[in-house]
């Protein structure tokens, strides 16, 4: 029982940051920008450098929110990968009388692929197939938000030479919208 109270404490707090992250429009990209490599990133035509943290990896769009989700498609198809759906959060919000920000989770991936991983560790396939985020802050930026492939390998307690071919989606995001 006791152990019952203390996590559903900690599922409290984590709602709270949840909820405060929403009603800030996702501000955490704040402190991120912040740091000496975003600052210097931003006087360079005013992006944000991609910002890693706690395993995301989360970089500023040059495009809208629409534009970046063609864009990632795009960019996915012409790998080889496939894109099993986008699923819009701020439509489903919206179908429940709700606002929010643009948000939208590019689901994405290749059985060939990730199945021999997935049989090395199958808690990987929580997260797989991998998403991308794509979300728009308070003040209009255009972000995109994935898992790195070092946390995962890290949370599943694999190589990181099993889960190498995710890491190239590390360099693809940025390349694709702009950075």
């Amino acid at each position: 029982m006791r152990r019952m109270r203390k996590a559903w404490g900690y599922r409290s707090v984590l709602a709270g940051l949840a909820v405060g992250l929403m009603m800030t429009g996702g501000s955490v990209m704040a402190a991120d920008e912040a740091t000496p490599a975003a600052g210097q990133a931003a006087g360079q035509g005013g992006a944000a450098a991609p910002a890693q943290v706690d395993g995301l990896l989360t970089i500023r769009s040059r495009y809208s929110v629409s534009d970046s989700i063609k864009r990632v498609q795009e960019a996915l198809l012409a790998k080889g990968l496939t894109v099993f759906t986008v699923i819009d959060h701020q439509k489903a919000a919206q179908q429940h009388s709700l606002e929010m920000p643009a948000a939208s989770v590019i689901v994405f991936g290749n059985p060939k692929v990730g199945t021999p991983m997935m049989v090395k560790s199958p808690t990987l396939a929580i997260d797989l197939p991998s998403k991308v985020l794509v979300w728009e802050d308070s003040q209009g930026n255009v972000y995109a938000s994935m898992n790195t492939a070092a946390w995962m390998a890290q949370r599943h307690h694999l190589s990181p030479e099993v889960l190498a071919p995710l890491a190239g989606l590390e360099k693809l995001i940025p390349a694709t919208l702009g950075q």
